[in-house]
């Protein structure tokens, strides 16, 4: 418990320097630096992308996609983001998701599902899944009253591919702790569209990131277990 053997000790002109006193005044000392080191500290390592991903043609597969990366990147320009912490602390794995659009209609029974993994790659035999979130795709159908018409299925109508579907919007994180501590270690997204009944027709999608809404993954401590 915090403070459990604080007392203050008071000096006036006069007050005996004794062993019991400097011995109280470090227990203070030990205590208050104990409360600190306890804080979270916040963001260790971040990275972002500003752009579309993959591009604006975006991606026809139904396999896992690596997105963004904490990383050692160095070596091909980058920077090292490589996370570091301490022993017996809380850590939280955020990533920020501006849109996954999906730029025409088909293949709605199909999940998106959007995985924070602990490993450079998913070529990493190493890698270990921290978490997990699945997302299904708006339909392209929908009843039309753009005209003034009533909402019943005669005016049902396809939506156009002008206006894309946008899902997955948002942001998602896990809270894990790290019993030992963690040394340089890696972190990276990945998105995958899984199949529903078959994979016919099924649209292209990309993740959009922008200057205004980046595409980010960061790591923050946050705070002592």
């Amino acid at each position: 418990m915090a403070y459990e053997n604080y007392n203050f000790v008071s000096w006036t002109d006069g007050t005996p320097i004794t062993g019991a006193r400097l011995s109280q005044m470090s227990t203070n000392i030990e205590q208050v630096k104990d409360v600190i080191d306890d804080k979270a500290t916040g963001v260790l390592r971040m990275n972002e992308i500003t752009s579309l991903v993959p591009n604006s043609t975006g991606y026809a597969t139904f396999t896992e996609t690596e997105i963004i990366y904490l990383k050692d990147e160095s070596g091909t320009g980058g920077s090292d983001r490589r996370v570091t912490i301490a022993e017996n602390r809380y850590y939280k794995i955020t990533v920020n998701i501006p849109a996954i659009t999906v730029l025409s209609a088909g293949a709605e029974d199909s999940k998106y599902v959007i995985t924070v993994y602990n490993g450079t790659s998913l070529a990493d035999s190493g890698k270990q899944k921290l978490a997990y979130w699945e997302v299904t795709p708006h339909t392209y159908s929908l009843l039309n009253v753009s005209t003034g018409l009533p909402a019943n299925i005669a005016n049902e109508a396809v939506k156009s591919n002008t206006y894309t579907s946008k899902i997955g919007l948002g942001t998602y994180s896990v809270l894990k702790t790290t019993g030992s501590s963690l040394t340089n270690q890696s972190f990276f997204l990945t998105v995958a569209r899984t199949a529903g009944a078959n994979t016919n027709n099924a649209p292209n999608w990309r993740i959009e990131g922008n200057a205004s809404a980046p595409i980010q993954i960061y790591v923050e401590d946050a705070g002592g277990v």
